[in-house]
Order: structure tokens, then sequence, then C-alpha cells
């Protein structure tokens, strides 16, 4: 465990972050002069909770290889205008409606690719996203209690999702869809 919690005055992480491969907790959160993460994070093989990632401006400051992140609830307050998320290769990744509140903080969220998720089968409510892009996830077996949530949704993109069976005719509540692709799917 290591807390930095509350460090005003620190600016930046230290590179040999990346070389403490067995840290299962980083806490960074109100450290409000640190503006990027260390290059190599994706070394923390046994991170399980991050409070806060910084993205920089720099290529290279990303958590590529986490097998189990848990997201503290404070998280996305700070990401409020956050426009684009794309999630990758993070099998154990879920979300359940205990999410909800969290997910009402992205309130400049307009595109969302998830990719590889094998656990997830609940996406929380985005009524402001307008594109989504669903990729090799193998879980959801329909999309059915998505699309409620999804009501500016204007591009839906789906493909290698090996187990969706359906879209349901729910797909009619999307009455900002002008975009549907759909790949490699058994429907």
């Amino acid at each position: 465990i290591l807390k930095l919690k509350d460090c005003s005055h620190l600016s930046c992480l230290p590179t040999y972050m990346r070389n403490l491969t067995n840290l299962r907790h980083l806490d960074i959160t109100d450290c409000d002069k640190l503006t990027k993460m260390p290059i190599g994070m994706g070394k923390l093989i046994s991170l399980r909770t991050l409070g806060l990632f910084i993205v920089g401006e720099e290529s290279g400051c990303g958590i590529t290889d986490l097998t189990h992140l848990s997201v503290q609830n404070k998280g996305s307050r700070h990401l409020a205008n956050l426009r684009r998320l794309t999630i990758s290769a993070c099998p154990k990744l879920e979300f359940s409606h205990e999410d909800d509140a969290d997910f009402q903080n992205l309130i400049s969220l307009r595109f969302l690719g998830l990719n590889g998720l094998d656990k997830m089968t609940y996406l929380p409510p985005l009524p402001l996203l307008t594109s989504l892009v669903l990729g090799n996830c193998s879980a959801p077996t329909t999309l059915e209690d998505w699309m409620p949530n999804l009501t500016s949704l204007r591009s839906l993109r789906i493909g290698g999702c090996e187990n969706l069976e359906s879209l349901s005719d729910r797909l009619q509540q999307l009455t900002a869809l002008t975009k549907l692709v759909i790949l490699r799917c058994e429907i």
C-alpha cells in the first residue's frame, strides 16, 4: 500500500514506480500538482486499487496490463471534462448498479470504447453518450437493459461479441441512432 493522498506539493511520481511490481494499492487523490503518471505504470501487475489516474499529454503514460482494478467511488468526480474513454484488456472489470452514481459525474463523456471486458453484463446510465464501441466482450447475451440508458447514442458498433444473442426490440428506443455496425457476432 502506498498512500500519497493530500500531498499538495507532489508534482510527479518517480520513474522507478514501475519497479514496484508487488504494489497492490496506490492512493494519489488530492495531489493537485500531479500532472501525469510515469511511463511504465503498466508493469504494476499486482495493482488492484487506484484512486485516480492522471492522463498526461505525453505518450506512453498509460496503464496497459492490469488484470485486477477497482476504481474507487470518488475517482470519477475528477473526470467531469472527460470526453473519450476507452477501456481495453481488463477481463475482470465489471460494472453494476452500484456504479451508477460514479458514472453520473462523467457529464462530458461522448465516446466510450469497451474492448476485451469478459465479465461485463451491465452498462451504467450515460444519457449524453453519442458513440459506443463494444468489442470482444464475451459476457453480454443481450443489450436490452442498456438501451434506455443511451438516449443520445448516434453510433453503435459491436464486434466480436460471440455470446450476443439479440439486440432486443428496445433498439427502437435509440431515436438518435444513425449508425449501427455489427461484426463477428452470432446474432
